[in-house]
């Protein structure tokens, strides 16, 4: 490169510097920010505005709470010997009722065996050309074969297993008791 070229490319970087903060400047005025914030209906407020309004929710807050949390200090002071009485009265009626719920413990466990688990939901899979295992995952969910919950986690599993790159087509019996593991080895014929 001779001395002409040099100087041209440098004068053009400076000229695209200069031209650049110029643009800069002019685009962070904080009026415009603050109309156009404005505008898209937010409310902008000083500093001094917000810890104002912050400290009326707390105080309103504390207030809804009710008096146990403003209060806690004072209330039972005042309470306390309204109601040691009842207090020192209850521990008595207290201790047979704590006896009584335990013989009903077993028998709200008996009808637990009782009611039969749901059968599991059988579901044939048809996967096809160029199924992803999001959309597998979202026909799962359809099917109830896997909760909606569990939806992302079974791609991440299949993704993070390298399933995802063995899925094969065809037809595939699922149910709902099976765990990502075992639908992933079947959906992959990797028994």
């Amino acid at each position: 490169m001779d001395k002409r070229m040099t100087r041209a490319l440098s004068i053009g970087l400076f000229l695209s510097a200069i031209l650049l903060f110029g643009f800069q400047l002019s685009s962070n005025d904080q009026p415009l920010q603050v109309k156009d914030l404005k505008k898209e209906g937010y409310v902008v407020l000083t500093e001094a505005e917000y810890k104002e309004l912050t400290d009326k929710v707390q105080s309103i807050e504390k207030e809804l709470k009710g008096q146990t949390v403003v209060a806690q200090g004072e209330q039972p002071k005042q309470e306390e010997p309204k109601t040691e009485e009842p207090k020192q009265e209850e521990p008595k009626p207290e201790e047979p009722k704590q006896e009584e719920p335990k013989p009903e413990e077993p028998k709200q466990e008996e009808p637990k065996p009782e009611a039969p688990k749901p059968a599991p939901i059988t579901y044939k899979l048809k996967i096809e050309t160029g199924m992803t295992s999001f959309e597998i995952a979202e026909k799962l969910v359809e099917q109830k074969i896997i909760k909606e919950a569990d939806e992302t986690n079974f791609r991440v599993y299949m993704n993070d297993n390298k399933f995802a790159e063995k899925i094969q087509l065809g037809e595939f019996t699922v149910n709902s008791e099976m765990s990502f593991n075992e639908i992933a080895k079947i959906i992959t014929k990797n028994r």
